[in-house]
Order: C-alpha cells, then sequence, then structure tokens
C-alpha cells in the first residue's frame, strides 16, 4: 500500500481540526447530521436522487448562537420542495414499486414523524446547554 505524504498532511490536519473544535461546534455539527440522515431515512426514494442530494450545514456564530441547515435537491431544490409539502402525493410502493415504503412527505420537518420534529428539538436544547457549559469551562 503506497501512501502519499501529503495525504497522510491533510488526515492529521484533518484529525487534529476535529479535536480541536469546541464543545458547541461539535454538538451542532452532530445535530444537524443526525437530522439531515433521520431526513434521508423518510425521503421518498425511487431511484435515489433525492436522498442523496441532502446536505447539512452547521454554524456557530460568536461562539453562543447556533444554526443550522439542511437541505434536498441541489439543482432540483424546487422538485425537492414539492416532494416535501405535497400531502396528497403518494409515496410508498404502492404507486411505484420500487419506492422505499418510508419515504413520506414532510421528510424533514413538518410533523410528529418528520426528521426534526420536537423530540429532536429537546435533545438539540439539551446538548446545545451542556455544550455551552463546556465551552466556558475550557481553559482560554
Amino acid at each position: 500500500m503506497r501512501i502519499e505524504a501529503g495525504e497522510v498532511e491533510r488526515m492529521r490536519a484533518k484529525l487534529e481540526g476535529a479535536i480541536k473544535r469546541p464543545p458547541l461546534e461539535r454538538v451542532a455539527g452532530a445535530i444537524v447530521n443526525k437530522t439531515k440522515l433521520r431526513a434521508q431515512l423518510r425521503t421518498p426514494k425511487r431511484e435515489g436522487t433525492l436522498r442523496q442530494s441532502a446536505e447539512a450545514e452547521a454554524i456557530v456564530e460568536s461562539g453562543v448562537k447556533v444554526r443550522g441547515r439542511v437541505k434536498f435537491g441541489g439543482l432540483a431544490e424546487a422538485y425537492a420542495q414539492y416532494q416535501h409539502e405535497r400531502d396528497e402525493l403518494r409515496h410508498g410502493p404502492e404507486v411505484h414499486p420500487k419506492s422505499d415504503p418510508k419515504g413520506q412527505a414532510h421528510y424533514l420537518y413538518g410533523n410528529e414523524t418528520s426528521a426534526w420534529n420536537a423530540e429532536m428539538e429537546r435533545a438539540a436544547q439539551s446538548m446545545t446547554e451542556i455544550a455551552l457549559v463546556e465551552t466556558f469551562r475550557r481553559p482560554f
């Protein structure tokens, strides 16, 4: 097996960056990524293009303000939004034999079975509060 020196340096820098990230940034990233994965499992799937288009981003501003964004569709964002919002669309295998039976409208947010629901919001709030305490406990 041959590994280039530059690749080793990139891997080391990536690992060090992950270790040095403040607790709030790590928690925000984990929450957003978990929401993305939960939404992907609920996304209607025939070929899997919509499901694979998921993107997640966590932003920590001023060390204490957290924003997260999960979006689907890429260039087909309008299609993703249409699939998400239309309750009357049939998403299961009874309409499309290749479809995943777990696919649903409001796969990201909007009802109790969505990826982002009251349960996830409570968990995120608790994790964020703990991370804030840890952030300010750390020596600078």
